[in-house]
């Protein structure tokens, strides 16, 4: 379906269904290497982390990137030039309010094939280090 590579198909083989996958989990993504071009299936983390953060709980705030404006936010103007990916999944959850309270509704595509969401990603995130005073 991505044409994905063997190597990292092999790190990542029969992985198990998830139903309800949240930001900060690891979740799988077909992403393409900018060096050598080749697609891969790897397993990422949920909540993009800008590679200037101080702080990794920024991640909690950038889960969501909304189209409008995404190449001009410093949070994901970088990610969204050169690192993109598809995000592979059944279908997803939206929240219908019911009186005071919330009820989950499943969305996916009608037959029940496979669909994917476009997706940012970021290299390694570091903390910074320290400047001894």
């Amino acid at each position: 379906m991505y044409r994905i590579t063997e190597p990292s198909a092999e790190r990542a083989p029969n992985l198990p269904p998830r139903y309800n996958l949240a930001p900060t989990q690891e979740a799988p993504v077909v992403r393409r290497n900018p060096e050598t071009g080749a697609r891969s299936l790897d397993l990422l983390r949920w909540g993009l982390i800008p590679h200037w953060a101080k702080d990794e709980k920024i991640g909690y705030k950038t889960f969501n990137a909304r189209a409008e404006g995404i190449d001009e936010k410093p949070s994901f103007r970088s990610a969204f030039a050169k690192r993109r990916c598809l995000v592979p999944a059944s279908g997803f959850y939206e929240w219908k309010r019911e009186g005071t309270g919330k009820r989950p509704c499943a969305i996916g595509l009608k037959g029940g094939e496979p669909m994917t969401f476009a997706g940012l990603w970021e290299n390694v995130w570091s903390a910074p280090v320290p400047q001894a005073s």
